[in-house]
């Protein structure tokens, strides 16, 4: 006999296809707890992707069947404006890569017969004949190059949403309490139903408070601008009195650099570890990534926020964030450890009073209703 979904008494035994875009860590991390989900509910889940991510989500489903689906491999320029100039210059390669996951996607269709498709801001990664789930947090794409080229992005990008059934989006509908802004409530309505999943975190609230004075810094993103501030880091640590916990965001384990005897250095922490180091560090130093701004709002750590420069929709999260007295932020070129010790002192944190549970009921009454 088929076995039932868990909590819902719905037979699900079918199979999903699931693909994380490759642009940045957070796309594949917070694509674990939604895998989990589907498969509490008995679906059986294929995931696409580069080797990179794959060593992360191999350690968190060792069993699932994993198809090698090549990534963007998007760079990033030296400045602010530079990174924007890179950005542009790549679009060519950009469509290139949707056009390649849209024919690749069809052939695992043929091959796979998949009740669902799920993909986290991979554009291409649909099929006409089956429901096809776009993920994305931004309904509107922040390009730093003003309101009107803004809108015209819009407008493609509302285009490209209609190929898929679903768009799901790791937030919360409510205008009040919310973490992306307008960028997951923008004011023209998306021409697709649009399902809000609530926060998405692989990690957990703290249990007992452990807090010490240890700085714990998380470095993730396209370089140079990872490097960058790592060097900013390390060059600074030796004058500052307390622990560092610096953790690189890199999955290839024979990188490794050297620092003074205040710093511990980590290529990867898995989730385990890493919600441990949450829970203990007096503060965190992150960039402005939106899955980074979620695992805080889960574990609830005190953080202060860099945005990438050039990368327009950190940026403007960064400023909400601190708008809201979710957390303060710093621009890299002024940024150093003793301006974020002086910034984090003075800032009145606020807890973030959204469900970070919400999206376990969430998913599953969404894809109950895309099946009718």
């Amino acid at each position: 006999m088929p076995e039932l979904c868990q909590n819902t008494g719905k037979i699900a035994s079918g199979l999903i296809v699931y693909a994380p875009l490759d642009w940045g860590m957070g796309h594949t991390t917070r694509s674990i707890p939604i895998i989990t989900t589907l498969l509490k509910l008995n679906y059986k889940v294929i995931i696409a992707c580069k080797s990179s991510q794959k060593k992360i989500l191999k350690a968190a489903f060792p069993d699932l069947v994993f198809k090698e689906l090549r990534g963007y491999s998007i760079t990033y320029g030296r400045s602010g404006w530079f990174t924007t100039l890179k950005i542009i210059l790549q679009i060519p390669k950009i469509l290139t890569n949707i056009k390649y996951e849209k024919r690749w996607i069809d052939r695992i269709v043929a091959e796979t017969n998949p009740d669902f498709i799920i993909s986290d801001n991979r554009y291409g990664f649909y099929n006409s004949q089956v429901k096809s789930i776009l993920i994305t947090h931004q309904l509107l794409i922040k390009t730093g190059l003003g309101k009107w080229i803004d809108k015209q992005v819009q407008k493609q990008l509302y285009k490209i949403l209609q190929r898929f059934s679903n768009c799901w989006v790791p937030d919360f509908e409510d205008g009040a309490v919310n973490l992306a802004g307008l960028l997951s409530h923008p004011e023209k309505t998306c021409p697709i139903p649009v399902t809000y999943l609530g926060g998405l975190s692989r990690l957990h609230t703290c249990i007992t408070e452990k807090k010490n004075d240890s700085i714990l810094c998380l470095l993730s993103g396209p370089e140079p601008q990872r490097t960058l501030l790592e060097k900013k880091i390390l060059q600074e640590a030796p004058h500052i009195q307390r622990n560092i916990i610096l953790v690189r965001g890199i999955t290839d384990p024979t990188s490794s650099i050297s620092s003074s005897s205040n710093v511990t250095i980590f290529n990867y922490l898995d989730a385990k570890e890493l919600n441990t180091h949450l829970c203990e560090a007096g503060f965190v130093i992150c960039r402005a990534g939106y899955t980074s701004v979620m695992d805080f709002a889960s574990v609830g750590s005190k953080s202060l926020l860099i945005p990438t420069p050039g990368q327009a929709e950190q940026e403007y999260l960064a400023e909400r964030l601190e708008s809201i007295q979710f957390a303060p932020f710093l621009q890299q070129k002024d940024f150093s450890i003793k301006a974020a010790l002086e910034k984090i002192a003075q800032f009145n944190y606020q807890k973030f009073e959204g469900n970070m549970e919400q999206y376990k009921k969430t998913i599953p009454a969404a894809l109950e209703a895309l099946k009718g």
